[in-house]
């Protein structure tokens, strides 16, 4: 049972690091097979179809990303520091995985053969509900102004984190820093305008 643990794990391992180089739509099982040393049938003994191994290896590697989110939520603070821990989480979890991340964001979501991919990312569907409740606290609770509509807030939120994220796993010239996480969160609480134009 162990060198069965060992030998998936191993496959998981080689996946990540063949999907974040060449992508999913481009590796191949037998490749995969190849770079663990096993036979194509070996690798198939483990996992039905590369679809199943993708899943199987997301569900491994985002399981501490999705608790980390979690616990933001679920954290007795007020809402606008909800904000500015889920910023920082996402930007910290990044940083662990960069390859997991590249991975998500070269998928293409529009390949019919990738229709799994909807059913994986449903599974983040908690995250918007969650910001939709921060925003809605904050509202209820005087910090938020309430002509905020969430609905509008959240692509706004989420792609700007995204950008981020997509500029560091592309290997630009950006830190996931605390500072930067601030700045982010800074610039959705106060906005562009000075007090005086306010």
């Amino acid at each position: 049972m162990e060198n069965v643990c060992c030998t998936k794990d191993r496959i998981i391992d080689i996946a990540i690091e063949m999907f974040a180089k060449k992508g999913y739509e481009n590796v191949s099982m037998n490749e995969i097979a190849k770079e663990v040393g096993i036979s194509k049938p070996a690798i198939y003994y483990y996992f039905e179809s590369k679809e199943k191994l993708f899943i199987e290896m997301m569900n491994v590697v985002t399981e501490k990303f999705l608790n980390s989110i979690e616990e933001v939520f679920e954290k007795d603070v007020p809402p606008e520091q909800k904000l500015l821990n889920m910023i920082e989480t996402m930007f910290e979890k990044t940083k662990e995985k960069p390859k997991i991340f590249r991975i998500i964001h070269g998928l293409n979501i529009e390949d019919t053969k990738a229709e799994f991919v909807l059913k994986f990312k449903d599974r983040f569907r908690f995250i918007r509900e969650n910001l939709r409740k921060i925003i809605i606290e904050g509202k209820n609770s005087g910090k938020f102004r309430q002509d905020i509509d969430p609905e509008v807030f959240m692509p706004c939120f989420n792609g700007s984190i995204s950008l981020h994220i997509i500029r560091y796993i592309k290997g630009d010239d950006i830190d996931l820093s605390r500072e930067r996480a601030r700045k982010v969160w800074d610039l959705f609480l106060k906005g562009l305008l000075t007090k005086q134009e306010e």
